[in-house]
């Protein structure tokens, strides 16, 4: 399997290679599924190289526990004003105003599940999270159709305050008819699957009828909101793999990722990636509100297992690079702890490294199933703000 980075062809966006589609336009990966080049730094090392590495590890170790306490000691004290943000204390202002009626998720439901079953594909079930109603209320308030809410969050923003901890990926559709005529919202539902699965291609490079036949896929939240002239229609489709034993904020700037592996097939934890987004505001929303797809933001940080000999050398040449002024495309950040037991995880590690600036970092936590390919299973939205007095200082 090809791993590390590459630039989307058509919108030039950075995206890890062993992705199928570009989150932020929908174009196809040409190194998807390549066979792996000979000279990554993640290779499976050979019993010399093994050997060989064993009879150095105790030097090693002990250079690399002097460097790390050293970069601990002398960092930068900019990232002790900033504070990490439960996602969930933000939900307080945010409530669903409509009652939607049950039978219309669950048709919405069985339309999805009926393109996947002509696939072959396991049928997805319906989640709670109240992030997608939320997003259909606005959309048929303000009449437009976006991935961003209107003040400035991303889908997977808003699925974290709803105490959403797997990944998620939105299809959004809406339908409007002049003031004669009257919208039925199961013919709503209809039309806008048809567009998702046999239209899709001249506006999003099928990127809707991707997301619904994700095999990875197992559950979908479904916001709908209709008058008699409007009709939205959203679409929060999760990958939850992990049932979580502890929250995911520990303190002021560690994370936790613990709990236990819900398929046993899927238990190897191939990564974790950290990702940039701006504080939102209402101004980001008029920014981006046009926009026909959103990114994950931008990738700043990699998190490593600390026993992974390899990433460690990586990661001092990197500092190295740091120190005399060349600075490293992203922050490689090695875990505090990284216990993978059968289905049960544990890895914890330290944000402050990366925290630069306030905003949103969204952690994207990757599986390997059993086809050896990557896949996104947490898209978790930390929120990191300068001098807190108040749970909604700095958010709008």
């Amino acid at each position: 399997m090809t791993e590390g980075w590459i630039r989307c062809i058509n919108c030039n966006n950075r995206f890890r290679v062993f992705i199928q589609f570009c989150p932020n336009c929908g174009s196809k990966n040409p190194l998807y599924n390549k066979p792996p080049s000979n000279n990554g730094f993640r290779k499976k090392a050979g019993k010399k190289a093994i050997v060989f590495a064993a009879s150095i590890s105790v030097v090693i170790i002990s250079i690399l526990l002097l460097l790390n306490v050293f970069i601990k000691n002398s960092g930068s004290n900019f990232s002790n004003s900033l504070y990490v943000v439960n996602p969930h204390s933000l939900e307080l202002q945010y409530q669903p105003n409509i009652a939607v009626d049950k039978s219309l998720q669950q048709y919405a439901l069985n339309k999805i599940n009926e393109d996947r079953a002509k696939y072959d594909l396991p049928p997805v079930h319906l989640s709670s999270n109240e992030a997608a109603q939320l997003h259909a209320e606005e959309i048929l308030r303000t009449k437009a159709i976006s991935h961003w809410t209107t003040d400035g969050m991303k889908p997977y923003m808003r699925y974290s305050i709803y105490n959403g901890t797997g990944f998620v990926a939105q299809n959004i559709a809406v339908i409007g008819v002049s003031d004669t005529g009257t919208i039925n919202p199961y013919t709503g539902i209809n039309d806008s699957d048809w567009q998702f699965m046999h239209n899709d291609t001249i506006c999003c490079n099928d990127g809707h009828r991707h997301n619904i036949l994700d095999k990875h896929h197992t559950q979908v939240s479904i916001g709908i909101a209709y008058t008699d002239h409007f009709f939205a229609l959203v679409q929060n489709f999760e990958n939850n793999y992990i049932q979580f034993n502890q929250p995911f904020i520990q303190d002021k700037t560690h994370i936790q990722i613990s709990g236990r592996l819900l398929q046993e097939k899927n238990n190897n934890i191939d990564g974790i990636d950290i990702y940039y987004d701006k504080t939102p505001t209402p101004s980001v929303y008029d920014q981006h509100k046009n926009e026909k797809s959103y990114g994950p933001g931008k990738v700043v940080a990699s998190v490593f297992n600390p026993l992974d000999f390899n990433l460690w050398i990586v990661y001092i040449r990197e500092y190295i690079y740091s120190s005399i002024g060349i600075r490293p495309n992203i922050t490689l950040i090695h875990a505090d702890k990284w216990s993978i037991e059968g289905q049960t995880i544990d890895i914890r590690f330290d944000l402050s490294p990366i925290l630069k600036k306030d905003g949103v970092y969204n952690i994207v936590t990757f599986l390997e199933d059993e086809q050896k390919n990557q896949f996104p299973v947490t898209s978790y939205s930390v929120f990191v703000r300068a001098n807190i007095t108040s749970p909604r200082q700095g958010f709008h």
